[in-house]
């Protein structure tokens, strides 16, 4: 029954900072983020060429014939937003915060292009339809995951109407995920992107998500 579903819209993503080997940083402060505000996550496939062999022999009959194959290795990700999540971009791509008196987030500034960048772990959540339905739950949403992606700030136009915030993440396979920041993946991810069937989409309301009061922004990843 749940094996041919349609996903439509993206109604959440979730982004954690791990470790350089691409284990869950366990208890890091303001090292998830949570936003209910993304417009589109786009995927491109990237590929590689296997390069095949083609032999004659010495009265020119081919002897061997392997051709060449494409292997597809990672993903490149779009990802573009609603709103100027601070918080969501300095998490995804190193970005520095601007911190007022108050030590609320008020700006950023580039993330330093000599420095290092830590992968990160992110999920996205969309429906699941049959037919012109939402699926009921327990399988009402299907999570994608990503287990170690390296973002980039995108092209941004400053502009009359709403700001799209655009991101670009090169998306690789990690075997050191394990269940994840936040322990909820049903499965081992282990290549470059995964999903499956669950019941709902974070509530905001709900702890750890509420400890910034708002529908975006930073998370304390949780304790292993």
């Amino acid at each position: 029954m749940y094996s041919c579903l349609n996903s439509l819209d993206v109604c959440g993503i979730r982004a954690s900072v791990l470790n350089a080997d691409g284990t869950p940083n366990f208890g890091l402060a303001n090292g998830s983020a949570y936003d209910l505000s993304a417009i589109s996550l786009g995927r491109t496939a990237l590929t590689t060429t296997v390069t095949g062999v083609n032999q004659e022999d010495g009265c020119g009959r081919v002897c061997v014939n392997i051709p060449d194959r494409t292997i597809t290795t990672g993903e490149t990700l779009t990802l573009v937003l609603c709103q100027l999540d601070l918080e969501l971009i300095s998490v995804l791509t190193g970005a520095e915060v601007c911190l007022d008196g108050s030590l609320d987030v008020i700006g950023l500034q580039a993330p330093d292009p000599t420095a290092t960048k830590l992968p990160t772990e992110f999920h996205a959540w969309s429906k699941a339809y049959q037919s012109n339905a939402q699926v009921a739950d327990p399988h009402a949403y299907y999570h994608w995951v990503w287990p170690s992606v390296i973002w980039e700030i995108g092209n941004w136009n400053i502009q009359r109407g709403v700001l799209q915030v655009a991101l670009t993440g090169t998306a690789v396979a990690n075997a050191n995920l394990g269940d994840g920041t936040f322990a909820d993946l049903p499965c081992e991810i282990t290549q470059f992107f995964g999903v499956f069937l669950a019941s709902d989409v974070p509530d905001p309301d709900v702890a750890p998500y509420n400890a910034n009061g708002q529908s975006c922004g930073f998370i304390d990843s949780p304790t292993s």
